[in-house]
């Protein structure tokens, strides 16, 4: 069951993988997101990828990761929003994700979606199946 917050979230708090890009992207987006490592949240390094799932959701993070094929599988019924980076070049995929923060900036808009940002982002509605180009 989820804590109830005291004060509504309005901006989108991702968990983020134990990759060093994506310190860098908290510093670029930290003004229009809050990140968390998942180190942080799980306690220690080296956690699977369906536990991270079953925290973020407890927890009401959103994950943004490299690794699409583990996370496409999320089921309808959880509430995660999921980010998928499918790019290499940080200097490329940084500027998209801020770009993606500045048309989605409420933390519920997330809920429910697979984010895929590759050359363009895609948005993949779990509930309605509805596909959206950012």
């Amino acid at each position: 069951m989820r804590k109830k917050r005291s004060r509504k979230r309005d901006k989108p708090h991702f968990a983020h993988d134990e990759n060093l890009e994506f310190l860098e992207l908290k510093k670029y987006c930290s003004h229009q997101a809050l990140f968390t490592s998942v180190i942080r949240i799980m306690g220690g390094r080296g956690a699977k990828d369906p536990n991270i799932i079953e925290i973020c959701e407890k927890e009401d993070f959103h994950a943004v990761t490299h690794n699409t094929r583990d996370f496409e599988r999320v089921r309808e019924s959880f509430m995660l929003g999921v980010v998928c980076v499918g790019l290499v070049d940080k200097d490329i995929w940084i500027p998209k994700f801020s770009r993606m923060l500045r048309k989605l900036r409420r933390h519920d808009q997330y809920s429910f979606k697979n984010i895929y940002i590759r050359d363009i982002i895609t948005v993949l509605d779990r509930k309605t199946e509805e596909v959206r180009i950012i």
